[in-house]
């Protein structure tokens, strides 16, 4: 209700107001998804190895930049390999666990 408010005091053309409330929708609908599919992920396991990637990202006047994001390979108990960012306390050997309906990784 407040998002519609908004929305019609900023686009003052009703076409355009069903178009934004639209594409709010829909990202919202997305944006719910990653959440819950986060907090119902639930795994173990030890990392193997930290590495860092360099990432290239493009800006719209046809620049850009390079930076550097570290990654950790984290063997789960299951035999699978989990490759997600990492965070600067986790180092190699540490053993880290996901539990269900948490959104953080705890150091174990």
């Amino acid at each position: 209700m407040v998002i519609a408010v908004l929305i019609s005091a900023l686009v003052p053309d009703p076409a355009e107001k069903e178009n934004t409330l639209g594409g709010l929708a829909i990202a919202a609908v997305v944006s719910l998804f990653f959440i819950f599919k986060s907090l119902n992920d639930q795994w173990s396991g030890t990392i193997t190895e930290i590495k860092t990637e360099k990432k290239y990202q493009a800006d719209d006047d046809g620049g850009g930049e390079t930076y550097d994001i570290d990654y950790a390979y984290i063997r789960l108990t299951s035999g699978k390999t989990k490759k997600i960012k990492s965070k600067r306390e986790w180092k190699v050997g540490d053993k880290l666990e996901k539990r269900k309906g948490e959104g953080n990784i705890r150091i174990l």
